[in-house]
């Protein structure tokens, strides 16, 4: 779980607040190991999904993402919404019909771009920067009527181009290894980072082998643990992201290969579906049902549900994430729901502002939900990080995306992290933190998505802002 540049400034001393009953982990190699030929057996369980980032100088008005195997481009996964031109957004594929995907987006002028065959389960991130955008004729678009749109080759195509790329450590642990091999080669090869790569930090890779785009991947971290992408598409990704969560720990030495006795390691045991990962809080923005939290409080979930008080879970469908301000934007389709009201943007929170915080933290011991209230000890995070705010109010695990309401029950935050201990191991008291209000609406607005806002008026009293607040307030879910 990563939070950009904040995290890697002060991850070593501040907690995200999702509670995690389950941890896994497994091992690292130093050779390309086991299975025919020396090679694992590429094993792809996890649900695709893909974060499409715009660095294209324009507007994306329509993203599709299809399998190869289709003849159509499918539906607009913006639908009403569009990205701006700096921005992502993440989608969860969950068609059942593999990793491999064919991408499109059309911008606002109308001009189209293409990514072919790209790996899902292996790539985190694609970009689009426009280089490559045509011109296409909107009105043979899939959207129209209903209808799905054909597209040529039907992803047969497979482009060839340049596989260099940026490595980003999206990880909260420094990268110390870096081994790109072409997919037909038994091992690893040379380092080719020569230092360590801080959260967050960026590295180019030049291959100098053009045409040649099939690759494998794999860092290692200061811990030792591994993490591996096999049979990447180098020639349609800008940037590969690793985040630690496929990492493997440490395994015991190998013997020399060729010699008898050599294993493939253990894999990890992966959670039967449905088990509970973790915890965290939301709550509802729009009338539409959008809920908004925090990014690690989904990060690495197969489905993110509401918890019902009768023990039941109510699915919830991921719209957009944004990793690095820690925010995520979900929906209950097909539902009216409540909102809670924000301040509006003229009205920044000051230094001694009385606020509230409702969630749902430690739930599983819990229960209900817990109101807490405080003041704003200081208008920035961290080494003056302008993006988050101090708070004294006190916060646990699972508060975690849950709302920071001011004195009259307007938004003015979302709950992101707290100080565990200071320097030199001292405890910390009441140093907690969370997202200001101005990053929280440019997310939201960016998604085409419009809050209700108000001016501070006449203070309430907090039994009665909690009140008022404790409809649209959610528990959620994090399931394997």
């Amino acid at each position: 779980m990563v939070r950009g540049s904040v995290w890697k400034r002060v991850m070593t001393v501040m907690a995200l607040l999702a509670v995690s009953p389950l941890v896994l982990a497994s091992a690292a190699e130093a050779q390309k190991g086991g299975g025919a030929g020396g090679r694992p057996a590429q094993v792809q369980e996890q649900a695709a999904q893909v974060t499409v980032a715009n660095r294209s100088g324009t507007r994306i008005d329509v993203i599709n993402v299809s399998p190869v195997t289709s003849d159509n481009w499918g539906r607009d996964f913006l639908g009403d919404g569009t990205l701006a031109s700096g921005r992502r957004i993440t989608f969860r594929i969950q068609d059942g019909q593999g990793c491999n995907y064919d991408l499109r987006v059309i911008y606002q002028d109308g001009r189209q771009e293409e990514r072919r065959n790209v790996d899902l389960c292996a790539v985190m991130e694609v970009s689009f920067t426009g280089q490559n955008a045509r011109m296409v004729d909107r009105n043979q678009g899939g959207q129209q009527g209903g209808q799905q749109q054909q597209r040529p080759g039907g992803g047969q195509g497979q482009q060839q181009g340049d596989p260099d790329f940026i490595l980003v450590n999206a990880s909260r642990m420094r990268i110390g290894v870096l081994n790109v091999s072409p997919v037909a080669d038994q091992n690893w090869g040379a380092d080719r980072l020569g230092g360590a790569l801080s959260p967050g930090g960026r590295f180019t890779v030049r291959l100098g082998a053009p045409g040649q785009c099939m690759w494998d991947i794999r860092v290692v971290y200061e811990d030792a643990r591994e993490e591996e992408k096999r049979n990447v598409n180098l020639c349609n990704v800008n940037e590969l992201a690793f985040d630690g969560s496929q990492a493997r720990g440490q395994q015991a030495q190998q013997p020399p290969q060729g010699q008898p006795g050599q294993q493939q390691a253990q894999q990890p045991q992966r959670p039967p579906p449905g088990t509970l990962m973790s915890t965290g809080t939301g709550f509802y923005i729009s009338r539409q049902g959008h809920v908004l939290t925090n990014r690690h409080v989904i990060e690495g979930c197969g489905t993110v549900a509401i918890a019902r008080p009768n023990g039941s879970r109510v699915p919830l469908r991921v719209v957009a994430e944004d990793a690095v301000n820690d925010l995520a934007v979900l929906q209950l389709q097909g539902t009216v729901s409540p909102a809670l009201t924000f301040r509006t943007v003229a009205q920044p929170v000051r230094a001694g502002d009385k606020v509230v915080v409702l969630g749902y933290p430690v739930r599983q011991l819990l229960g209900e939900l817990n109101v807490t209230e405080g003041a704003v000890s200081a208008v920035r995070g961290p080494r003056g990080d302008g993006t988050l705010f101090q708070i004294t109010a006190p916060v646990q695990g699972g508060n975690s995306g849950g709302p920071i309401l001011d004195e009259n029950g307007l938004v003015v935050g979302v709950v992101v992290a707290r100080f565990e201990n200071l320097p030199g191991g001292r405890p910390a008291q009441n140093i907690n933190f969370g997202i200001q209000l101005d990053v929280t609406r440019r997310f939201v607005q960016s998604l085409g998505l419009s809050l209700q806002e108000g001016q501070p008026g006449e203070a309430r009293r907090t039994s009665d802002i909690a009140e008022r607040a404790q409809p649209a307030v959610l528990p959620l879910d994090c399931l394997s």
